[in-house]
């Protein structure tokens, strides 16, 4: 096998987990996330309960995502960060109680202004395992 082939078999295998940022309400407490991995995440995303928030503004926090949210029952907050530079990445995930919650707060919230952006709100799909993204790269699937 030629280094070329090592190479790629190891970076098949390898992800790059978003570090959450330490909050009140994440459950991950500042510690490095694999969403394919966390069961309350696919559970979350299974039940049609997580939801993704895009366009983001990197200055916005934990505290502006739950104020955003208010009248919601939000069970956990997770704003991903760069790991090489501790920066936001323009998106979150908001988890709620219930399906029927989370298709409200979509219906009530995608396009609405946080810090002066318009977010996306819609559900969060359910993440994929390294093997999974492998495997639908390898079919020439987007893998995305």
């Amino acid at each position: 096998m030629s280094a070329v082939d090592n190479v790629t078999e190891a970076l098949a295998n390898t992800s790059i987990a978003p570090v959450a940022p330490t909050g009140d309400n994440n459950v991950t407490g500042g510690q490095p996330i694999n969403a394919a991995e966390n069961e309350a995440v696919i559970a979350s995303a299974t039940e049609g309960r997580r939801l993704y928030i895009g366009n983001l503004a990197y200055a916005t926090s934990e505290g502006t995502l739950k104020e955003f949210f208010t009248g919601y029952s939000i069970e956990t907050t997770s704003i991903p960060t760069n790991p090489r530079t501790s920066r936001p990445v323009g998106y979150a995930f908001v988890d709620l109680t219930t399906a029927e919650e989370a298709q409200k707060a979509i219906d009530a919230l995608n396009g609405k202004d946080i810090l002066d952006r318009k977010v996306s709100v819609q559900l969060a799909r359910k993440p994929e395992t390294a093997a999974e993204k492998a495997e639908a790269a390898a079919s020439g699937g987007e893998g995305v």
